[in-house]
């Protein structure tokens, strides 16, 4: 699930100023596809507030599973910069997942006649740079909302602008349910049925993650802005992708503990800090332990948890997860973490999720030689992680977290007198060492990137 908390918050409180809530036009096409209302999208104004669009569903079936259920989502919209819009899906249950976060280059029209469904023959959204017009995997896990609840009801799609300037129309929404839903299949382990998780000989039971950087989600998504770039908002920055797979034979497992501080203070939970911000909680590592026919856990303290509250966001974030550094080589070592430092971010925060998958249609999680997928990975599908919550975060065994090029935090500000040449990008995964894994030596991902 992802920031869906403040869509509903608005709608439930009916601001109709701040949302957009049409008049219900929803028909029935061909027994199992439904419209939704249509209307145009709230610009940014200093704050982003979603529109959200109604569809409301009337199946004959009360569930919707891996045999029937979601199978695709249409939309029409027009903008003249895509990449302003983050769109959802959001079930009668409430579960969520994106549609697309911010895709498609600077200035490039909206999305015409655009489909999602869980293996679009164009490809993944977020490499649909030029043209949004196909049918796409979304950016989010479709499947999640094929989870055996009741379809019937009210479905929302939430569009929200994240970008002043332009303003756009939805000028149609379709779900089509049928017999080809969209569905993950998980392995055979789970904390359910621990005999089938597999535990390597020498970790004393102890299921850990091993988090890799996916090369395919960063190289291809990585882009220098100039110094009089036309992209004022961009300028002399270098932004990029970034994704982290779970290769282990255990989730990344987190949950937030019960003392929330300001500070020092310890204060409640919903609490205001001086500084208007949320407070934060130091977050717990849950470790999964395979003792003969049982399953046992451990809770390792690691790092802290807050509310992210920027455009985009406002849900909440695991602090200083990941480190990007501009290195320029040294001739006489082959070690990054001792080669010149250019320019580097300040430590990013993540909320963690599972929005993607390894599989061997992607073939996305590559360590060298070894190709990670539902054939190699023996606890594939352990886990299952759909939001930013406080109470649980993650990524399960064989899922990805994709943050896109266009997210906050996804840049290095570049110093203003930098020379033109070869430089390297570093990305570095936990790099204040607060979590467990099976191996931190594959935490580091480097790739070169020309400065022009």
């Amino acid at each position: 699930m992802q920031c869906t908390e403040k869509s509903l918050q608005y709608y439930n409180k009916g601001i109709v100023g701040f949302i957009l809530l049409l008049c219900h036009v929803t028909f029935v096409a061909s027994g199992q596809t439904f419209d939704g209302t249509t209307g145009q999208i709230i610009d940014f104004n200093n704050e982003a507030v979603p529109t959200v669009f109604n569809i409301d569903v009337s199946l004959t079936q009360q569930k919707i599973d891996q045999t029937y259920g979601l199978e695709r989502v249409c939309i029409d919209i027009n903008h003249k910069r895509a990449s302003d819009l983050k769109i959802e899906l959001i079930s009668p249950d409430g579960t969520t997942f994106w549609l697309s976060n911010r895709n498609g280059e600077e200035n490039r029209y909206g999305y015409f006649n655009t489909c999602f469904s869980a293996n679009g023959f164009d490809g993944y959204i977020y490499d649909a740079k030029y043209n949004l017009e196909g049918t796409f995997t979304p950016e989010g896990k479709m499947d999640f909302v094929n989870n055996s609840q009741n379809p019937n009801g009210r479905w929302f799609l939430s569009v929200t602008d994240l970008r002043n300037g332009v303003i756009g129309k939805v000028r149609s929404i379709s779900l089509t349910f049928g017999n080809n839903p969209a569905f993950s299949s998980a392995g055979p382990c789970s904390f359910a049925s621990p005999k089938n998780c597999y535990s390597s000989p020498l970790s004393n039971g102890e299921l850990l993650p091993d988090l890799i950087v996916v090369p395919a989600l960063t190289t291809g998504h990585i882009k220098y802005y100039r110094p009089n770039d036309p992209d004022t908002l961009n300028r002399n920055q270098l932004r990029f992708a970034a994704a982290m797979a779970n290769v282990g034979e255990g989730p990344f497992e987190i949950h937030s503990g019960q003392i929330w501080k300001c500070g020092d203070s310890i204060v409640n939970k919903t609490d205001r800090c001086q500084d208007g911000n949320l407070p934060s909680a130091t977050v717990y590592q849950q470790i999964y332990i395979k003792k003969g026919e049982e399953m046992k856990m451990d809770a390792h303290p690691g790092g802290h948890l807050y509310f992210d509250n920027s455009p985009g966001h406002n849900h909440y974030h695991v602090a200083d997860w990941v480190d990007f550094v501009l290195l320029k080589k040294r001739w006489w070592t082959g070690n990054p973490l001792k080669w010149k430092v250019v320019a580097k971010s300040t430590k990013v925060s993540y909320c963690l999720f599972d929005n993607l998958n390894c599989n061997a249609q992607n073939n996305y999680c590559q360590e060298k030689t070894i190709s990670h997928t539902e054939h190699t990975l023996q606890n594939y599908g352990f886990g299952h992680f759909a939001s930013c919550e406080s109470a649980k975060q993650g990524i399960s065994v064989g899922g990805i977290d994709y943050y896109g090029i266009n997210y906050e935090g996804q840049s290095i500000l570049l110093p203003s007198d930098i020379k033109k040449g070869e430089y390297s990008l570093m990305i570095h995964i936990d790099p204040l060492k607060k979590y467990r894994e099976k191996s931190t030596a594959n935490n580091i991902f480097i790739t070169e990137v020309i400065i022009d």
